[in-house]
């Protein structure tokens, strides 16, 4: 299974997490080939509204891709998986790894990433949180620390688990599987803080990120969930200038406090959020690419077939056909589908 074809759910997971305090956890199994966008229309995702602002997805592979090209996902949340069993490749832009059990891997916010099975069978298991909650986690008396940190420096200058650590890895991600199927406790949400926290306190051990970094410490929380709620409402550009007038900062104090937030410039945030929301759009909905364009904000189809292209390693044709298991000039699919309009398609 191809990540990329995955996350265009997290993104509506992130809309009401964000800016309305929900509480995701989410379960997936995947076989066969079939990407996860599949299992998810074949209601093998269950979603419970009382654990906390995270998705848990566990998954097991029983197949070996042969000769295909990884496609990306980009999503607005952070990402720890666990390697569990087997093996993995991960893909980033310019830098991949192999993992093997008790090995862990991170993603950015909005980071193009992919990963692929070596061994059959293999599992893992992911934990997404939102950016928000990592830097919320800190408590009187204690150093301030900026827990996103290890996420926004380059992949291959992030934490790894230790030889000595990955039995703790893989104990970690099985208590994550099982809190994910403990729907009942009403703790849930904290045991899963928990489990970030254990997992980032045991990366940090000898870890010194590229002294070019800069933490992001004492964030004005209404000010970012505003911002970021302005983004998320919008399907056209919004310009840097705009947003930093509405909070009362400079242009280029804006454009420095955003991007020591997300690790992003301001601009590649907006790009990135219409573009996996033209993604969403595309699996929703039997809507022609020149449609999805323009409901999104770009110029025209081309435009948005080279942002797929960067961005997901595939046009959006193929990342149609890919997730959907049908091609995306079905007619009958077309006849049964309502063309959808950008707010409609957002609320989802």
């Amino acid at each position: 299974m191809d990540r990329g074809c995955t996350d265009a759910l997290a993104n509506d997971i992130i809309a009401s997490s964000f800016l309305h305090g929900n509480i995701e956890v989410q379960w997936t199994m995947v076989d066969s080939g079939r990407s996860r966008r599949s299992a998810e229309r074949n209601d093998q995702i269950y979603v419970d509204a009382s654990g906390g602002p995270f998705c848990v997805y566990p998954e097991r592979w029983e197949f070996v891709p042969r000769g295909e090209r990884p496609i990306y996902a980009i999503h607005h949340m952070l990402e720890l998986g666990i390697v569990l069993s087997g093996r993995l490749r991960l893909h980033y832009s310019r830098w991949m790894t192999d993992l093997g059990p008790g090995e862990i891997w991170l993603t950015g916010l909005w980071e193009r990433h992919a990963r692929v099975p070596l061994r059959k069978p293999s599992e893992a298991v992911t934990l997404m949180v939102l950016p928000a909650v990592l830097m919320q986690m800190n408590w009187a008396g204690d150093p301030p620390t900026d827990w996103t940190l290890p996420f926004k420096v380059a992949p291959e200058h992030r934490p790894t688990a230790s030889n000595d650590d990955r039995a703790t890895f893989r104990e970690l991600g099985r208590e994550l599987i099982g809190r994910q199927d403990d729907r009942q406790d009403p703790d849930r949400g904290l045991w899963l803080r928990l489990a970030m926290l254990r997992a980032l306190l045991t990366l940090r051990k000898g870890w010194q990120p590229p002294a070019s970094t800069r933490p992001f410490l004492n964030p004005d929380y209404g000010t970012l969930t505003a911002v970021v709620e302005l983004v998320t409402s919008s399907n056209g550009l919004i310009r840097s200038k705009d947003v930093a007038r509405q909070i009362g900062l400079s242009r280029n104090a804006f454009a420095r406090y955003f991007s020591d937030f997300t690790g992003l410039s301001f601009p590649e945030f907006c790009v990135r959020h219409r573009l996996s929301r033209a993604a969403d759009q595309l699996l929703e909905t039997a809507d022609s690419v020149k449609c999805v364009a323009h409901d999104w904000g770009f110029a025209h189809a081309s435009h948005l077939h080279r942002l797929f292209l960067r961005y997901y390693g595939c046009s959006p044709g193929h990342y149609r056909r890919h997730a959907t298991g049908h091609a995306a000039d079905d007619t009958a699919g077309r006849s049964q589908t309502r063309r959808r309009t950008p707010a409609e398609t957002k609320q989802r």
